[in-house]
């Protein structure tokens, strides 16, 4: 990925937040009105101060005191009702903004390419998803709804110090320059402490989850107090970037603070001395003092809400990284009709290089699948044959040179088209924790049970079904990890027969099994095979011997196999 330099100056950033969240803010606009109207009994509260000191109490007025205590009592319930109502639609407009959210940054990572994979670490692919979207979503929410209410407090709280006793206002006046001037300086350093903090998570998360994926090969080789001490390392980095961003914030934060506090002091003797002096109720005072406090609230929330911004970009970069990261393929502006039955497919001159190597990695290869036929590729691990796969998949563009299928550049076919006739079994193939029979149907969910049943025999894996005391609807474990691999890849065969492509690509579909049972695929699976365009990629003599034509990929080129 890249660096977040990249990325535009931070003002851009900003409005690309606003631009991305601006669907959820329109629907908070309700909840922002209801939040403006549960805040108001709090904000005018204070200026039943006025006749409850002066004429209640100094006064001696029993029954008006009842009537202000009875006021308030309607006020704050009233309040806190709809503080409530509000909170709750809040909770849930922010639910689903943030799948919103995450669904956007999950949707583009379905369209980068194998290059983008190939560097990307799985805990940082997480910590993206989901540290940083909530960031994202959170501050776009909070935002809204605290800036309207700091504003709202602020604009009260200055216009009835202004009525009530308009000299408090001038401590306040003098200390604002000296908190923004501190706020300046601190700013840079925030959002650096929080994107180290981001990065030191994310690591964590990397380093977790590597070694949970590697954790059979930690105990195998007696590794484990090493693997621990290398998580200790990366928490241990972690904890220190967070006390970091922690001291850096609150310096930021208490250095206005104390300003404030200095500032309500001096606000306090000034109109202490004038109640003494005759000047001013104690009424006025205990008011005017309330709304003095009540402004600087809003003045904190306000120096608060852009601290959180800034420690928020740091978040905003790391999606947008992902969002900016260029898509592996793009559908085609005008794609034209694929023709149906779909004949061969030609690999005209193809060349591609990952960027890294020294040479590429397919240089000047051809290849011609013909339809009802099946092709065997061998060649040695490493030597591109999936990548191959991956151009036939457009999930990757050649370099140079063109794939074509029935006579039409796959560039010029919209992707799910493309897709859509095509089955493909990995090597290593991915199931899900779900029963057999779904990880089947994966490829086509309203399949029939017979055809399923068709889909097994074929892969050969009928008998072994059979003895499970649950048959299809037993759950394979996380990633298949209770099956062996043979097992895994005849389930994968099963899963892309059912699909029904027309073109059929399969990495190494034997590799794992016996030669009893791979004769047994064999048997029941090449004439189906050969009934598509097929191509199979492997080491296997027994897929050679039923090939039609069989190729050798060596050093980046197509040969003739020996």
């Amino acid at each position: 990925m890249r660096e977040s330099g990249a990325l535009a100056r931070p003002p851009d950033i900003y409005r690309r937040a606003f631009r991305l969240t601006l669907p959820y803010w329109r629907r908070l606009s309700g909840v922002l009105v209801l939040s403006l109207l549960a805040g108001l009994p709090g904000q005018l509260w204070p200026l039943l101060l006025v006749p409850l000191l002066d004429d209640a109490l100094l006064g001696g007025n029993f029954g008006l005191l009842l009537q202000l205590a009875a006021l308030m009592v309607v006020m704050q319930v009233g309040g806190l009702v709809l503080t409530s109502y509000t909170g709750y639609r809040y909770v849930g407009l922010s639910a689903h903004a943030l799948f919103d959210l995450r669904l956007t940054v999950y949707r583009r990572l379905q369209q980068l390419s194998p290059r983008f994979f190939a560097g990307a670490r799985t805990g940082d692919l997480l910590s993206r998803l989901n540290t940083d979207v909530s960031e994202l979503q959170r501050t776009a929410g909070d935002l809204l709804l605290s800036l309207t209410q700091n504003v709202l407090g602020l604009l009260v709280a200055l216009g009835l110090v202004l009525a009530l006793a308009p000299a408090l206002l001038v401590p306040a006046l003098l200390v604002l320059p000296f908190a923004a001037v501190a706020l300046a300086r601190l700013r840079t350093r925030v959002t650096d402490e929080n994107r180290r903090l981001r990065e030191a998570g994310a690591s964590v998360g990397s380093a977790l989850v590597e070694s949970v994926l590697g954790m059979r090969q930690t105990v195998a080789f007696r590794q484990e107090e090493r693997e621990a001490e290398r998580f200790r390392g990366e928490n241990d980095r972690f904890i220190d970037a967070l006390l970091r961003a922690r001291r850096t914030t609150y310096v930021a934060s208490g250095i206005p603070a104390s300003l404030v506090s200095i500032a309500g002091a001096a606000a306090f003797l000034y109109g202490g001395y004038q109640v003494i002096q005759g000047n001013l109720t104690l009424g006025t005072l205990g008011a005017a003092m309330t709304y003095q406090m009540r402004l600087f609230g809003p003045v904190q929330g306000l120096l608060g809400q852009y601290l959180g911004l800034r420690a928020a970009r740091a978040s905003f970069e790391r999606v947008f990284e992902l969002l900016d990261e260029p898509a592996g393929v793009e559908d085609p502006a005008h794609p034209v009709p694929a023709s149906r039955p779909r004949g061969s497919l030609r690999i005209e001159s193809v060349s591609l290089s990952y960027g890294r190597e020294e040479k590429p990695v397919l240089d000047g290869v051809s290849l011609t699948l013909p339809a009802t036929s099946l092709t065997v590729l061998v060649g040695p691990s490493g030597v591109g044959k999936t990548t191959l796969s991956d151009l036939i998949l457009r999930r990757l563009d050649p370099d140079g040179g063109s794939v074509s299928w029935a006579g039409a550049d796959i560039r010029r076919l919209s992707l799910s088209e493309l897709r859509s006739g095509i089955a493909v079994v990995e090597q290593e193939p991915f199931l899900w924790h779900a029963p057999i029979g779904e990880n089947i149907r994966y490829g086509r969910p309203a399949a029939d049970d017979s055809e399923i049943v068709e889909a097994v025999r074929l892969a050969a894996l009928d008998e072994f079904v059979a003895d499970l005391p649950e048959g299809l609807s037993t759950v394979v474990g996380e990633r298949g990890q209770q099956l062996s691999a043979g097992q895994r890849q005849r389930i994968a065969i099963a899963r892309a027969v059912l699909a029904g492509p027309d073109l059929v690509l399969l990495d190494e579909p034997s590799s794992a099994l016996d030669a009893e049972t791979e004769a047994l695929l064999i048997q029941r699976l090449v004439p189906w095979l050969k009934r598509r365009t097929a191509l199979v990629m492997t080491h296997r003599r027994a897929f050679v011997e039923a090939a039609d034509q069989v190729f050798a990929l060596r050093d980046g080129r197509i040969e003739a196999a020996s």
